[in-house]
């Protein structure tokens, strides 16, 4: 089973996609990092992501430009995984962080991550019912190949929409990633690597096949990504995402 972290860290650090799978991550642990800071120059909020000595996660923080935080995910192990998480939101400035959800990982006997349980809490939603559902698949390589996404209704908890994701696969990098909403086909996301086999461009097709959106990585000399470029192609607007990096 590959050693990845949580979506856009897999991106961050090695250029290979895989599943949202909260597992350590080697480069991580080889490059003694223990902090990722992510920033873009759109005014928007600053996400900090804390990690331990021995390559775990600790939490991810939001930040509102001006400081204050808006968010906050706590993580908690065992046996090496994460087994589930708090989830802290600013309802006022007055009150502060209030613990608003929590999720559940699940994991088969490889320790391949199959299912995760989404909650949130609040004036419309019980402290014990799901609001989504995420269910992981496998190949025979162990790869991730199949996502799928259930949303919940608040008021009776039933399943509102599906949304499945498809991977596939060429010499051992993600190649493709076809979106389903409902079993209607959406989108597709398609991947491109350089020689040393870090993901350097990312495309997102309509489902007529119209390119709507591009992104690019740049990586520093140690390997790491510090800068992501994304291009909405029907609206013609771009912005930049940057990474800097703290270390034990």
């Amino acid at each position: 089973m590959k050693n990845w972290i949580l979506t856009i860290l897999a991106i961050c650090l090695t250029g290979i996609l895989s599943a949202q799978l909260p597992k350590k991550n080697e480069i991580i642990i080889n490059k003694k990092i223990k902090q990722i800071k992510e920033d873009n120059d759109m005014g928007n909020n600053i996400i900090t992501y804390n990690f331990s000595s021995t390559g775990d996660i600790i939490d991810k923080v939001v930040k509102a430009k001006e400081g204050v935080i808006t968010s906050k995910i706590e993580y908690y192990y065992s046996e090496g995984l994460i087994q589930n998480t708090k989830i802290f939101s600013l309802i006022s400035h007055a009150s502060g962080l209030v613990h608003s959800g929590k999720d559940e990982y699940f994991y088969d006997s490889n320790n391949n991550l199959i299912k995760m349980n989404e909650y949130s809490w609040g004036l419309m939603q019980p402290n014990n019912r799901i609001d989504n559902k995420s269910t992981y698949k496998y190949d025979s390589q162990l790869n991730l190949a199949n996502k799928t996404e259930y949303k919940y209704r608040p008021s009776n908890g039933a399943v509102s929409s599906t949304t499945q994701y498809q991977y596939s696969y060429k010499e051992e990098k993600l190649y493709e990633r076809k979106k389903y909403y409902n079993e209607s086909y959406k989108s597709k996301e398609a991947y491109e690597y350089d020689e040393k086999g870090k993901l350097i461009k990312t495309m997102y097709y309509s489902n007529d096949g119209q390119a709507i959106e591009k992104t690019t990585f740049q990586y520093n000399t140690e390997g790491l990504l510090i800068e992501e470029n994304i291009y909405y192609l029907t609206w013609k607007q771009s912005y930049v995402v940057k990474y800097s990096y703290v270390f034990y």
